[in-house]
């Protein structure tokens, strides 16, 4: 498989720093394994240095290709999936790699179309953007002119699945199902990739405190659990990568407002040995968004953390289910529950994590790859 060429379509690396950025990287690194020179679409040069700061990687592709987004009057906003191929650049590849399947699903170059060359979707995060919902498109019933509209954009965009060379990765039983609804298709399941051995707990002290962690966007739904800390009597540390600052600000105003200066600790783009240490002092994890996969809840997993979060979600698939709440105003004693939680369920939890560990990550995904590219 030696000077073989793979392009693998991350859009977003080099705009954010989170669980999808290094699940990219770890697929990247992968693919330079089986013997790929990796070249990365993206829609920015990213910065290798904060990548490597934030999980210990070095960035490890061969080339950066730079995509454009297609411009068309505002009425035809649907149609702009429609040109993505267009706006590809033409890059012959002997396998495309979409990380960014949620939202870019038809950003390929259309080699990829004419060389039947194998493409592999890995969804690793909702919602699915409009390409994906072709299955219910062409069945809702109607008429009018918004109908025709859909419709047709549908017929479109299933003549592009019907000629793609594609095989389709969840991250999640929670994601597979809702590819299943939208495209009709059974996709493979992996959950995303874990550094377990940087997170990994052994039996040090815990002290009285839960963490969240992620990145600082309002969808995160941070201000649960700052409120549910409050009413639960429990100190909370936050450890947020900056991305929104009005959103901040707005974390700074609650904290304020409710007199928690002393009780609720915020630390900006800590390095992943700040965060390590962290999560093995902590007692709780807690996660407030339903998610696809949520990396962060298996990290804090690994460094002996008891996680409390939503059951509906990929990330409830992995947590003992007394650990999950259906309804926000469960939350406070769910997170007493995990505080009390001794360490032979911590140990537990922590043998748990190491299912998701980057290096089975790989193997399972070597296995998946080989499949498809000697079938």
């Amino acid at each position: 498989m030696r000077n073989k060429r793979a392009l693998q379509i991350t859009l977003g690396l080099g705009r954010t720093i989170g669980g999808g950025e290094y699940t990219a990287l770890i697929i990247a690194e992968l693919l330079k394994e089986l013997g790929f020179n990796v070249t990365l679409l993206c829609k920015r040069i990213p910065n290798s240095r904060k990548y490597l700061e934030a999980f210990g990687i070095e960035f490890p592709f061969d080339e950066i290709a730079i995509f454009r987004y297609p411009r068309l009057p505002k009425i035809f906003r649907l149609y702009h999936y429609l040109l993505y191929p267009l706006s590809t650049p033409n890059i012959y590849a002997d396998l495309y790699f979409n990380t960014s399947a949620d939202s870019h699903p038809l950003v390929f170059p259309i080699s990829a179309i004419l060389d039947y060359k194998p493409i592999v979707y890995y969804v690793t995060a909702l919602p699915l953007t409009p390409p994906w919902h072709v299955k219910n498109s062409l069945e809702e019933s109607g008429i009018g002119a918004r109908k025709l509209y859909r419709s047709i954009f549908s017929l479109f965009a299933e003549s592009y699945w019907k000629r793609l060379n594609a095989s389709f990765i969840a991250c999640s039983k929670y994601v597979a199902k809702i590819m299943n609804k939208c495209l009709g298709v059974s996709p493979e399941i992996l959950y995303t990739p874990v550094d377990v051995k940087r997170y990994l707990w052994r039996n040090e002290e815990k002290e009285d405190y839960a963490v969240v962690m992620g990145r600082l966007v309002p969808s995160k739904r941070y201000e649960d659990a700052i409120l549910a800390c409050k009413k639960a009597g429990v100190k909370l540390i936050m450890l947020l990568a900056m991305q929104d600052k009005q959103y901040y600000k707005r974390m700074l105003e609650l904290i304020k407002q409710e007199n928690l200066d002393d009780k609720v600790q915020i630390i900006l783009n800590a390095p992943i040995e700040v965060r390590s240490r962290i999560l093995r002092r902590a007692k709780v994890f807690i996660h407030c968004r339903v998610e696809a996969g949520a990396k962060a809840v298996r990290e804090a997993m690994a460094a002996g953390c008891i996680p409390v979060v939503p059951a509906e979600g990929g990330q409830s698939e992995f947590v003992p289910k007394e650990f999950t709440y259906s309804k926000i105003d469960e939350l406070p004693q769910k997170i007493r529950e995990a505080m009390a939680a001794g360490s032979q369920l911590r140990r537990y939890i922590v043998e748990e994590s190491k299912k998701h560990d980057k290096q089975f990550f790989k193997r399972r995904l070597k296995e998946i790859l080989l499949r498809i590219i000697s079938y």
